[in-house]
């Protein structure tokens, strides 16, 4: 899937469902599971799935609905042989990371 593609979805769902974050035992690699809704009541999600997750920001998530006005993935640098890719809360600076690669789970 292209990164506009993503975006496009991302855009379009801004409520957030569920954020997972686990460690790969044999690498010490952390990975991010990201699902979002586009509404606080609907049951239809989408959920992507980042690999090797670095420098994790987060603020005021928690305690209540927590929503992403425009998240948006940039590169940041395509020659990079760890991270290519950051995803940022443009509007409120409400999150954002470094990532290797992601994988869209409908």
């Amino acid at each position: 899937m292209k990164l506009d593609e993503i975006n496009r979805i991302i855009i379009e769902n801004n409520v957030l469902n569920t954020m997972h974050m686990d460690i790969e035992p044999i690498s010490f690699k952390y990975n991010l599971l990201l699902s979002l809704s586009d509404d606080e009541n609907s049951r239809d999600k989408v959920s992507f799935y980042f690999y090797d997750v670095s420098s994790v920001k987060m603020k005021d998530i928690g305690g209540g609905l927590t929503q992403f006005m425009h998240l948006k993935i940039s590169i940041i640098d395509i020659f990079n042989d760890r991270n290519k890719y950051i995803i940022e809360d443009i509007e409120d600076e409400k999150l954002s990371f470094e990532f290797n690669a992601v994988d869209f789970l409908g």
